[in-house]
């Protein structure tokens, strides 16, 4: 499955960075036969907490109530030096 890589970008186009983010953790799951209303946990990792409030704003906007467990990390990198974001999730399947 190709999914939208999330890279570091001028602040006006972070919204559409960090919600590309959760449309990948969507595809991911329904793929694996599961979806994001199956969340049991989620663990969000940011190169910078200046994105935290529209983080929690989007968790509450794709994730159902009750939300899962949830942790929110500042990382100095992730898995390519342009990167900003990335999603680790837990989820029922079946």
């Amino acid at each position: 499955m190709q999914l939208e890589q999330i890279h570091t970008t001028p602040d006006p186009y972070a919204p559409y960075l960090l919600s590309q983010a959760f449309r990948n953790l969507e595809r991911v799951l329904v793929a694996g036969g599961s979806s994001l209303r199956r969340v049991i946990e989620v663990t969000i990792y940011l190169t910078s907490m200046r994105h935290f409030g529209k983080i929690v704003a989007l968790r509450r906007q794709w994730l159902a109530p009750p939300y899962p467990a949830d942790t929110i990390v500042e990382v100095a990198a992730l898995y390519a030096p342009e990167a900003m974001i990335e999603i680790e999730a837990i989820a029922a399947a079946g």
